[in-house]
């Protein structure tokens, strides 16, 4: 759920103006047992997302985002054993959404923007119920007894592009038939084929500000993001075992600049973290009992990333780490230099300088390695 979360709020439009509110409305029906649902919406980044938790009373919800641009974010119905599948949601001033839960699901409609939204939902919502059939259904064949699984697996790979196809489709069909719904730019960044739907957008929905502005929020995305691509690519031929590890300069948790370099003399290990990561959060514990164990031979430097600098010191504090820390800032370019693709990441830093290991994720290994490297 929180790749959902965090790869839907990373793509949101931007149509600046005057702050205008998004109502919402819930309702649900007795037999759906929603209690209460998640909002979920950012300004800028993953790191700005605000959660908002909305209870139902008597079956019905109503809340209201003062926003100034179109904002891309999940909406989400919690029931009171589990929650139907969390999906992406285009918050857009001076709409209305209604959303009505039912034991299905729930459906979206309100003013014309989510009224064909939810015309384009309950196509979706079909092509999803038709794939989970079918999955559940090669599942079962393949425990069957006997079951030709290199045959399934094809079987199944069909049915997997035959479905992605058909989410794509469903979208650029809409397009066609109804070419000044300016609600098909809200697929746009989930699209393999952007340029089919655009070719089908009327000039009335392209030139419409909010329109434009989002798209071009998404191609500046877009291009940010193959930048950070390219440029991680070329610093993980710099970034090996043997290697100098690259020296750079960061605000330390007190507001003072910490350069890397300094801490040479020990051996230093760069932990790739962040407060929302929960593996980060999980492998705390066990990072805590090693650096009191190996403290007096090496230093550990927390770097965060993808943090407000607020949610960064919160985390800090909560968890009581007592380690160095430094904040890699919006659009920092620490994690590129390093070549950081998961987190946590932990680079071992010799005395000298020099990279000995690098491990992505939490593992074991980390904990063996430095067993080894002091015994």
């Amino acid at each position: 759920m929180k790749k959902i979360v965090l790869a839907a709020i990373m793509m949101m439009g931007m149509s600046v103006g005057h702050a205008q509110d998004c109502k919402i409305h819930i309702t649900s029906d007795k037999d759906s047992r929603v209690q209460k649902c998640l909002l979920v919406t950012a300004d800028d980044t993953a790191s700005d997302a605000k959660a908002d938790t909305i209870q139902l009373v008597d079956g019905k919800a109503e809340r209201s985002l003062a926003i100034s641009k179109m904002q891309m974010g999940v909406f989400n119905a919690l029931s009171e054993n589990a929650a139907t599948q969390p999906q992406f949601m285009l918050y857009v001033p001076g709409e209305t959404i209604e959303v009505h839960c039912t034991a299905d699901g729930w459906s979206l409609n309100g003013s014309e923007f989510y009224r064909q939204a939810g015309e384009i939902k309950k196509q979706q919502d079909e092509n999803d119920r038709v794939y989970r059939a079918a999955l559940m259904d090669h599942n079962e064949k393949v425990q069957a007894e006997g079951a030709n699984k290199d045959s399934l697996k094809q079987a199944i790979w069909k049915v997997y592009t035959d479905y992605i196809g058909k989410k794509q489709s469903i979208v650029i069909d809409y397009a066609k038939a109804n070419p000044d719904a300016e609600c098909v730019a809200m697929w746009l960044p989930y699209l393999s084929d952007k340029k089919a739907l655009f070719d089908v957008m009327s000039d009335k929905v392209k030139n419409n500000s909010r329109v434009s502005d989002y798209i071009k929020q998404l191609q500046d995305e877009a291009a940010a993001k193959q930048r950070q691509i390219e440029s991680t690519k070329a610093a993980r031929d710099n970034v090996a075992v043997g290697k100098m590890a690259p020296d750079f300069t960061l605000k330390d948790i007190n507001g003072n600049d910490l350069t890397m370099s300094s801490l040479r003399g020990k051996y230093l290990i760069l932990d790739f973290w962040g407060s929302w990561c929960g593996w980060c959060i999980k492998g705390m514990p066990k990072m805590k009992e090693y650096y009191k164990k190996y403290g007096d031979k090496l230093e550990i430097l927390g770097v965060d990333c993808n943090d407000t600098e607020d949610k960064w010191k919160k985390a800090v504090e909560q968890h009581q780490i007592p380690w160095l820390h430094v904040y890699n800032p919006k659009n920092g370019d620490v994690p590129v230099m390093y070549a950081v693709e998961g987190y946590p990441t932990k680079i071992v830093i010799d005395p000298e300088g020099k990279i000995a290991k690098i491990i992505v994720g939490e593992s074991e290994d980390f904990y063996n390695y430095l067993d080894s490297l002091f015994k």
